[in-house]
């Protein structure tokens, strides 16, 4: 699989390797795996129930080769998530109170970054249905053996999955959360000298967006990512979607769309549906396969729409996050914050279809046969 005009990037930008329930995993080809991590990210996604509760093992590697270590991650009965580390005698925990966004279910991702050389570690939640992050704090994380690297990254031995999560992988450095990139790097994006690719737009430049003309560009970056879950693309296919060209997003960015469903539908005539809610199986595709994969992200001063081979879809989507500078400063976003330059956005340039409304307006498009318009 690979973007349209641009092969896959297998370059693996801090990636070890990746593991997938039921089918397990193994290192990157080509990665050498340190004898000993003590810098990195754990990034997995997991998927509850409403109203499912703990306790749920996610994550459980035990070994008592060389000497007793234990690296847990799970959630407890009274909704936190808590990752356990010990070695030895030596032990390591972190938590974060969720049980409100464990009890409306869906699907999750979870960040366990830790630096022990600096004696210290962040664990992030984001629910991904609901657009909410937590962060929790912890002290004097351990690093990790190569031994249990490996045997996290096969899935089976003395490393055990829980039936809820669905991927898992690891990274010797630190991964940023929330907000960051949406499209392809070579999507075509709009500018009043013409389209250009978006990995080739920088702070500075100007776009033209469908909503509000010509748009200075606050921050434009691009983040490497496994190509596995939430994360997989999405592709939206020539002719129904962009004019000329198959475009390729992440799953939560927000396409404009409309058609005279949105409009009986909603009574508005155009709306913010995020390209997962397009999937059909035919227009618009929900592919995965494990590797990596870039992806590259614009910001505007306001919410806007840009155009990509003549699909709107939008520019980053700050939000609040410049009231949250602890968590801005763990985002691809921390420069800007830093600066005090990031800009916040009070609502979305458009009104955005909740998971039922997009999943009502699917059906209503099923039912009248309608095809998926943007």
């Amino acid at each position: 699989m690979a973007f349209a005009g641009e092969r896959m990037a297998m370059a693996r930008h801090g990636w070890l390797g990746f593991c997938q329930r039921g089918t397990g995993g193994e290192p990157l080809p080509g990665v050498a795996l340190p004898q000993l991590l003590a810098r990195g990210t754990l990034l997995a996604e997991f998927a509850l129930e409403r109203g499912q509760k703990g306790p749920l093992p996610l994550v459980h590697m035990a070994s008592r080769e060389g000497w007793p270590r234990l690296l847990s991650l799970a959630l407890s009965g009274d909704g936190r998530l808590i990752l356990h580390q010990r070695q030895g005698q030596a032990l390591a925990t972190v938590s974060l109170a969720a049980a409100d966004l464990f009890g409306a279910g869906g699907q999750f991702r979870l960040s366990y970054g830790w630096d022990a050389p600096a004696r210290q570690s962040l664990l992030t939640l984001e629910a991904l249905d609901r657009g909410a992050i937590r962060q929790a704090a912890g002290l004097n994380p351990l690093p990790l053996p190569q031994a249990d690297l490996v045997a996290l990254l096969a899935g089976h031995g003395a490393a055990a999955q829980g039936g809820a999560l669905l991927w898992l992988a690891f990274n010797d450095g630190a991964v940023p959360v929330g907000p960051g990139a949406a499209f392809a790097p070579s999507t075509p994006i709009d500018t009043p000298d013409g389209p250009r690719p978006a990995a080739e737009i920088r702070a500075g430049d100007r776009v033209q967006t469908a909503d509000a003309g010509a748009q200075e560009v606050l921050w434009s970056g691009s983040l490497a990512l496994p190509a596995l879950g939430a994360l997989a693309p999405i592709r939206l296919g020539a002719g129904r979607f962009g004019r000329s060209r198959d475009l390729w997003v992440l799953p939560q960015t927000r396409i404009a769309t409309h058609d005279t469903t949105i409009e009986y539908l909603f009574g508005t005539e155009s709306v913010l549906v995020e390209a997962r809610h397009l999937v059909d199986g035919v227009s618009a595709c929900h592919i995965e396969r494990p590797g990596v994969l870039t992806w590259h992200g614009i910001l505007l001063r306001g919410h806007h729409l840009l155009v990509a081979d003549g699909l709107h879809m939008e520019s980053l989507y700050a939000g609040a996050l410049a009231a949250a500078p602890e968590l801005a400063a763990t985002t691809a976003l921390a420069a800007l914050a830093a600066l005090g330059q990031l800009p916040t956005h009070r609502r979305p340039v458009l009104r955005e279809l909740r998971p039922y409304e997009a999943a009502s307006l699917a059906a209503a498009r099923a039912r009248f046969h309608a095809p998926v318009a943007a």
